[in-house]
């Protein structure tokens, strides 16, 4: 019997400070982030909302080294960077 890995996929919504939202801002971030039970890596696509157009500004794994993922992060709202590491742990 084959046995599927199934991604869990979620999109949260933040404002341009880094604050949650229920709702696609026009001016903010998005973060899509997803789950493979197979092999437990916790991946996190960032993206920059700006007039309702996405830009995607990096993508993170659990597996990625930490440090160097806030390094990337560090100009932008400290709530995105907290977001995005509670999505990697």
């Amino acid at each position: 019997m084959e046995s599927l890995a199934v991604a869990t996929k979620s999109s949260i919504y933040l404002d341009k400070l880094g604050f949650e939202v229920s709702y696609k801002p026009e001016n903010g971030y998005k973060i899509e982030y997803s789950y493979i039970p197979i092999n437990s890596v916790k991946e996190a696509i960032l993206y920059e909302i700006h007039n309702s157009e996405e830009k995607e500004l990096g993508r993170f794994s659990n597996l990625d080294n930490i440090l160097e993922v806030v390094k990337y992060l560090e100009k932008y709202p400290q709530k995105v960077v907290e977001n995005i590491l509670q999505t990697l742990k």
